[in-house]
């Protein structure tokens, strides 16, 4: 039986998570699909929408979140075949962080486990892949007979050993659907030096290096934001051609608005009641100093990956201001990806305050 193996490389609101929740309504009827994903915005943003099609979520489509779906599915079965104590969750200390422990090595359960028998995140998929080494492909086998469709979505944050549990799916007898925007990487599962040259933007390179997949698929027809945020935007990566879907008539304080003082910010807070996208929790000072209302909905540049609005008002760092305002700049990739990101959240207008 022919499975189906794509991978989708999707610009901002180029209608990645219909795309899947049609995939997943569609495949349910062979079996069980199982729906993945790095954030719990976006866990929540794809049950919101299944549940906004179907008026419920069916039993057959399980949703999960990257690392609950690794503890739960791919590690804690299997703790006892390896001799690992009862997980007590898990311990997000970065890799460069994780204590040396003399004589342990990657042969070693304390190389994966803390004194409080909590997992290292940054090792989890590490210690999966090892297992399934142990015990002859037992983990995967499993996961074979439980879903009929895998749907990946934000492949982009995957890194490490996280990237051998992809490729692991991906050679699944089953169907398998990944999906992701390289220029939206603002987080990432692992900072060890396992694939790190495959690491957020360079994420669909590993598809085409390790894995042989030459066809990768291309979404770029945006179906959230208007021609105007589209131009604005397309400029900041070489492989960017976001195309607006919407061709109506541009309306007054729609597309790009850059906002040079207080005045003109409180004016367009009254008039447009937009979501604060902003960098961390200095925005609070500055809502504060700008006698903003309390009633705005805040958000950070990472945690609005997912989401859409009609109004947004960027706050920015110094890099994206100068960029708005014309000046050439050298931004940092991180940097990038979240501005990036803040920019393409809008149905009608972006607005960017300027002013000191």
């Amino acid at each position: 039986m022919p499975y189906v193996k794509r991978i989708i490389q999707a610009g901002a609101g180029t209608g990645k998570t219909t795309l899947l929740i049609k995939e997943a309504l569609i495949n349910i009827q062979e079996g069980k699909v199982l729906y993945l994903t790095y954030t719990r915005n976006n866990l929540r943003s794809m049950k919101d929408d299944i549940l906004k099609d179907k008026g419920f979520i069916p039993k057959e489509i399980e949703c999960r979140t990257w690392i609950e779906f690794l503890l739960n599915e791919l590690a804690k079965p299997y703790r006892k075949l390896v001799e690992i104590p009862a997980i007590e969750g898990l311990d997000n200390t970065m890799e460069s962080k994780i204590p040396k422990k003399k004589g342990v090595t990657t042969e070693n359960v304390k190389y994966y486990i803390n004194r409080q028998n909590k997992l290292y995140s940054e090792r989890l998929a590490q210690l999966i892949c090892e297992v399934n080494n142990k015990i002859n492909g037992m983990v995967f086998n499993r996961i074979n007979k439980m879903y009929s469709t895998i749907l990946i979505d934000e492949v982009q944050d995957l890194n490490g050993y996280d990237l051998e549990i992809v490729k692991e799916l991906y050679n699944l007898e089953c169907n398998i659907i990944i999906v992701g925007d390289h220029r939206q990487s603002t987080y990432s599962t692992n900072s060890g030096r396992k694939h790190s040259k495959y690491k957020n933007s360079k994420i669909f390179n590993f598809f085409k290096e390790e894995m042989s997949i030459k066809e990768i698929e291309q979404l770029n027809d945006c179906y959230r934001c208007n021609q105007e945020i589209c131009d604005f935007v397309n400029p900041l990566y070489d492989d960017l051609e976001l195309r607006a879907v919407r061709k109506s008539k541009k309306l007054e304080d729609e597309g790009i608005i850059l906002i040079e003082n207080q005045s003109n910010l409180l004016s367009h807070i009254q008039n447009r009641e937009p979501t604060i996208l902003h960098y961390d929790k200095r925005i609070f000072k500055k809502a504060e100093k700008y006698g903003l209302p309390n009633n705005l909905e805040y958000l950070t540049f990472g945690t609005s990956k997912g989401v859409t609005r009609d109004h947004v008002l960027i706050f920015p760092t110094s890099e994206m201001k100068n960029h708005a305002m014309r000046i050439d700049t050298n931004f940092k990739e991180q940097s990038l990806a979240k501005y990036y990101v803040a920019l393409t959240r809008a149905r009608h207008s972006v607005a960017i305050y300027i002013g000191k």
